[in-house]
């Protein structure tokens, strides 16, 4: 199919799918005038309109998924709503949450402990002082990590030891327990919500306060001096909503800013593969389609090893001209077979090995770690795995977030 056939078939879906609707419309308008009710029953009428409101979610359905199909490479696309610009890495965090009336809590935990991993604290003293001696390590785990290099190693060329460290942090289940969210009550007994986040002495842990309608201008007040980095009204409607909604945002926000100072010490390509609306078109779907809880940089090529709550793993590997011309160098002065030599310079099969060690294997072994390579852009090629592919990471050691809860 030509991209231009592409199109023109999805403006004939959207052309008939309003159609449709104004049918089923005229169906409904029909079945409400006092006329329909003398040849109808009431049983009949309610069983055409359960029909017709099923009929007209399907329609808004396919409406939808039109708008969210893109032609990529001559193949078609289904592109999530939501999509997630990638850092270095992201899993979950724990939220704190401190108000004064344990009901109100209660209530929170009700809502939201299917989505976050929550501690709930009623003593402001008590909140601060465990807060304060919170050892915050994640980013200086990060930078930590770096091992000594074999810089005879081919591998080198090709894996970036130093990104390849990030993916460590699996088999520490500490990692959830990270505090990233502060959600405060203003108006408390002895201390107010605003003094309560002055004392906090950890600048990566975003605060957010709750206020009702008296207190919106301390609130206001307190976010422009940095104090706070978001308020939600108490009295809100959909509170719950809303607040879950500002804890997807900062915690996302939490991990990039992690990661500018990684990225900063990176190749350039590495951030412009990052930035590029194709690959997070890609990036977000396979974190969506894996029904991932947290990721993680392996390379840097672009390469993401994506993790669900039982731990189970889905790989993104990503691989440029470079990354194929470097490998075929390494392959010319070793025993390749011609197949594989062939299969990367067609760029139908690309070569993932995920460290040194793998490439330190007797070359035949390499084998196992080819894939069919999906073309991305020009210069872009990409392929998805599932499951425990590689045994130089110890799976038996992976700390997942369902078994931390």
């Amino acid at each position: 199919m030509s991209k231009h056939d592409f199109y023109s078939s999805l403006a004939l879906i959207r052309m008939i799918s309003n159609l449709m609707a104004s049918w089923v419309e005229d169906i409904l308008d029909y079945i409400e005038d006092e006329k329909a009710y003398h040849v109808m029953n009431a049983k009949k009428i309610t069983i055409i309109r359960r029909a017709v409101n099923s009929l007209l979610d399907e329609i808004a359905e396919l409406k939808s998924l039109s708008k969210n199909i893109k032609f990529h490479q001559g193949k078609t696309m289904i592109i999530n709503k939501s999509s997630i610009m990638p850092a270095c890495f992201f899993h979950p965090l724990t939220i704190f949450f401190l108000d004064d009336r344990k009901i109100f809590l209660d209530l929170i935990c009700s809502e939201l402990e299917n989505q976050e991993k929550m501690l709930t604290f009623t003593d402001p003293k008590k909140a601060i002082e465990i807060i304060n001696s919170e050892e915050f390590n994640i980013g200086r785990n990060i930078f930590s990590l770096y091992n000594d290099i074999d810089l005879d190693s081919p591998g080198i060329k090709h894996i970036d030891l130093n990104i390849g460290n990030i993916r460590s942090s699996i088999y520490d289940g500490s990692r959830f327990n990270h505090i990233g969210v502060l959600v405060v009550d203003y108006k408390m007994p002895e201390i107010t919500g605003v003094d309560v986040c002055r004392s906090i002495l950890n600048r990566r842990i975003y605060k957010v306060m709750l206020t009702a309608e008296a207190g919106l201008d301390t609130a206001v007040a307190a976010f422009n001096e940095g104090v706070i980095d978001r308020f939600v009204s108490k009295t809100s409607n959909n509170l719950c909503e809303h607040l879950s909604g500002i804890l997807c945002e900062l915690k996302e926000k939490y991990f990039h800013d992690i990661s500018k100072l990684i990225l900063s010490n990176l190749d350039a390509r590495l951030r412009d593969t990052l930035q590029t609306e194709i690959f997070i078109e890609l990036f977000s779907n396979v974190f969506h389609e894996s029904n991932a809880v947290e990721y993680y940089l392996l390379d840097a090529s672009g390469s993401y090893l994506f993790l669900d709550k039982s731990g189970f793993p889905t790989w993104l590997i990503i691989r440029n001209d470079q990354d194929f011309q470097d490998q075929l160098e390494i392959l010319s002065g070793l025993e390749a077979s011609s197949r594989m030599k062939a299969s990367l310079e067609n760029r139908t099969q690309l070569l993932f090995l995920l460290d040194s060690e793998e490439y330190q294997q007797p070359v035949e072994e390499w084998e196992s770690g080819l894939f069919d390579a999906n073309l991305l852009t020009s210069s872009l090629w990409y392929a998805i795995a599932k499951g425990p592919i590689k045994s130089s990471i110890q799976w038996d050691r992976v700390k997942s977030y369902q078994g931390s809860k």
